[in-house]
């Protein structure tokens, strides 16, 4: 049986919580083709 993650991951759940509550100031990015068309990222 394992005894660590398996991964070999250690998540310091505070951090991420702490991290979480500030929120991401993020949006998709919006690429256009050559010809001015909206582009799939």
């Amino acid at each position: 049986m394992l005894t660590k993650p398996a991964l070999g991951l250690i998540i310091d759940e505070d951090k991420v919580k702490e991290v979480a509550m500030e929120g991401i100031n993020w949006s998709n990015p919006n690429w256009k083709n050559y010809d001015g068309t909206k582009a799939e990222w």
